[in-house]
């Protein structure tokens, strides 16, 4: 009956070499997670980037369009026909010829 016994024990050679097969496939594995992992994270990276861009472009048009209102308003509180209907309905007058004074700058 010893003779058609299965053996319990390996060999300290298989079971280093089995190591070494394993450990092979666990590290490429290892490896192919991290390189996925990676490139899921730096995809996220990429779409927020795209949406703080996105955010920023429209927040930049919006300001530049009341920039351009702004300016418009300016342009029509500085007119000289604004200036002069507002002189005339506060009763004020264009000076005369008399109403100057010459000053000689020697």
């Amino acid at each position: 009956m010893r003779a058609s016994s299965i053996p319990l024990e390996r060999n300290r050679t298989q079971i280093v070499s089995l190591i070494k097969h394993a450990s092979r496939g666990i590290a490429l594995a290892a490896i192919s997670i991290f390189l996925l992992i990676s490139i899921v994270g730096l995809k996220a990276y990429k779409t927020e980037l795209g949406y703080e861009l996105t955010k920023s472009i429209n927040t930049y048009s919006k300001i530049s369009i009341e920039n351009k209102k702004l300016r418009s308003l300016t342009l029509k509180l500085k007119s000289h026909e604004r200036i002069e209907s507002l002189a005339r309905k506060n009763s004020m007058k264009f000076p005369s010829q008399r109403d100057l004074i010459r000053i000689n700058n020697e």
